[in-house]
């Protein structure tokens, strides 16, 4: 879903009240069914996990048997991607408080040294010395802050520095924080199964509902949700996910209302 199709719902439970009722117990039958489906399926994942592991170790020569290890880095696939998509399913509803966005933003570094380690990336930043407070879930602007600062990491150069900006609008009724790093979109690899899904016009920021979109991906450790777990996030914060470049550069733009 885009920003254009969660406008046209939002405008159509404002006038007809008996809808956005409709929708929203549909929303959450929706989450219920795979909060289900999800438990169930990690009971059994953790099954294989845990066998696999007593196995190898009670038995060392396993690992001279053939598909032996395939069947370790399978059982390893499936589990990451289980944790994606249940993180795809937390994002569903946000928990709203109040939250200040300069201390979550200066969280970043710490994050991004944890998830890369060996990394020399840098960040530089230019916030408003004022708190930008708003109304959001924290943990959930968390995980769409970091999902853009992995693909910023794995698009650019390792010596590569990004720059987080905060602004907010005239009107003050909502703050943008961008994310630029090195690098342009027609640079990045994109997967060919992706690809056969992008109009011509694909690196143009009115294509953000095709770079949203969840897709299917054969690059190892990568399951096509991330900029789709970021999407979800601001459009459930009544803001927007863009995207620019120019010949040198790409910014991730990242909206929410106060």
């Amino acid at each position: 879903m885009d920003k254009k199709d969660y406008t046209i719902i939002n405008n159509a439970k404002n006038t007809i009240p008996e809808f956005g009722d409709t929708f929203e117990k549909c929303k959450k039958e929706h989450y219920k069914t795979l909060s289900i489906a999800s438990h169930e399926l990690l009971n059994h994942i953790s099954f294989l996990n845990s066998s696999y592991d007593l196995i190898s170790k009670t038995y060392p020569e396993t690992k001279n048997m053939r598909f032996w290890n395939s069947m370790g880095t399978s059982i390893y696939e499936i589990t990451n991607m289980m944790k994606r998509l249940n993180l795809c399913r937390y994002c569903t509803f946000p928990n709203k408080e109040n939250v200040t966005l300069n201390d979550l933003i200066y969280q970043l570094p710490d994050e991004a040294d944890n998830a890369y380690p060996d990394s020399e990336r840098r960040f530089r930043f230019d916030i408003p010395t004022e708190k930008i407070n708003i109304n959001a879930d924290k943990e959930q602007l968390l995980i769409a802050f970091n999902e853009i600062v992995s693909n910023c990491y794995e698009a650019g150069n390792d010596n590569d520095i990004i720059d987080i900006c905060a602004s907010l609008s005239d009107d003050k009724t909502h703050c943008t924080i961008t994310f630029t790093n090195t690098g342009t979109l027609p640079d990045i690899k994109i997967p060919k199964e992706f690809r056969q899904i992008c109009t011509k016009d694909f690196y143009y920021p009115d294509d953000i509902n095709i770079l949203s979109m969840a897709f299917y991906t054969t690059k190892p450790g990568h399951f096509g949700l991330g900029l789709f777990i970021a999407n979800t996030v601001c459009l459930n914060h009544d803001g927007c996910l863009d995207v620019t470049h120019d010949d040198t550069h790409t910014s991730f733009h990242l909206s929410f209302a106060i």
